[in-house]
């Protein structure tokens, strides 16, 4: 225990899942004063979450459940457990523009708005205004380096649960006075620790689905809120129809499950979507490279985590979905106002999902992709 830290208090989102509650753990093994706070930013009935969640008993992933084991870890190691609800804040900011896009039939990454509205947002105004802490702590897996320009956000040891990618547009007021306790841990240590210090959840599996809602049915889900567009699915290779579809928008390119196309031969993968017509193409699996391979991606905008970072674009890699393999950068450049990624050839990049770049170890930040080719 570091006696330098004993007067420092850090406010820590305790969501009930294994990796806040050891990094709870580790907070106080440094001698921090830890303030556990578990956040609710959807419910159920308020929001009309009616279809796609077959337990109509539980709230999504900010559930009864979730709550009742955060208390359980608070009382683990001692400390008071308070709540805070986020659930307007969360409906205005993240879920009404993730409908938006899916309207216009892109496919959005609510996780990535909900860091930088919700947990590095009002989250973190809410701690340091009603606990005066001198940290915000989370259990993500990610590493932050000081710098003489702020700081710079870095993979962390655990290279396969790397979540960089969903904090990619943060900036440095945000980042500021933010711990990572896990972020030289990997998960099966983290695991391991839990188990060690018999905390209530050390096999818990890991939460699914939608940041703060949970796992769903996404097309039923979704239905909810944008009503089923019925349409034809065609093979762009001979124009022809073969199978229907239930809404353009609930569906991403690449995609080759739950498309229902029974009959066919091969395996067929969504490659393009012309949401005018209402009409989904495909193209079977030895076609995939010739309709779903791009190697130049544009951007609409691009958050810098560090400004100072601007200038260096050299060396470059680029992933455009969590956790996917680093894709070596060519060029990276302002055309017309938008940046633009001449990358290596990459499989089903995906409009209104985000491109995040790298150099070296560092998250430069990201942008949202307007279209590739």
């Amino acid at each position: 225990m570091d006696s330098k830290l004993k007067d420092k208090k850090v406010v820590l989102g305790l969501s009930g899942g294994v990796d806040s509650a050891v990094s709870c753990y580790l907070l106080l093994k440094q001698g921090y004063e830890v303030i556990p706070v578990f956040m609710k930013n959807w419910d159920r009935l308020i929001n009309h979450d009616e279809k796609g969640n077959e337990n109509k008993n539980f709230d999504g992933c900010e559930s009864n459940e979730d709550y009742k084991m955060a208390q359980k870890i608070a009382k683990h190691f001692k400390l008071k457990l308070h709540k805070v609800e986020f659930i307007e804040q969360y409906w205005q900011k993240v879920f009404k523009y993730f409908v938006s896009q899916y309207k216009k039939s892109l496919t959005p990454n609510p996780d990535i708005l909900c860091n930088k509205y919700i947990k590095f947002g009002d989250f973190k105004k809410y701690a340091e205004k009603k606990f005066k802490t001198d940290f915000v702590a989370t259990g993500h897996y990610a590493k932050l380096k000081k710098c003489k320009n702020g700081v710079y956000l870095t993979i962390p040891k655990d290279k396969t649960k790397d979540q960089t990618y969903f904090l990619a547009y943060l900036n440095q007021k945000q980042l500021k006075n933010v711990l990572f306790p896990l972020n030289n841990h990997t998960k099966k240590e983290v695991r391991q620790i839990a188990k060690k210090i018999k905390l209530p959840n050390w096999d818990r599996k890991d939460s699914m689905g939608i940041c703060f809602i949970g796992k769903r049915n996404f097309q039923q889900f979704l239905n909810n809120y944008l009503p089923s567009k019925p349409g034809v699915i065609i093979d762009i290779k001979t124009n022809k129809p073969i199978g229907k579809h239930m809404g353009t928008m609930y569906y991403t390119l690449g995609q080759n499950k739950s498309l229902h196309l029974s009959g066919q031969q091969s395996k067929y993968f969504v490659c393009k979507k012309d949401v005018r017509k209402n009409i989904i193409y495909v193209c079977d699996a030895k076609n995939k490279n010739k309709y779903l391979l791009s190697s130049h991606t544009q951007l609409n905008g691009f958050n810098f985590i560090n400004p100072t970072n601007k200038k260096e674009f050299k060396n470059l890699k680029i992933r455009f979905r969590h956790l996917q393999k680093l894709i070596t950068v060519k060029t990276m450049k302002l055309v017309n106002g938008k940046w633009t990624i001449n990358h290596m050839p990459t499989l089903s990049i995906t409009p209104g999902q985000y491109a995040v770049v790298y150099k070296n170890h560092v998250c430069l930040g990201g942008g949202e992709i307007a279209k590739s080719w």
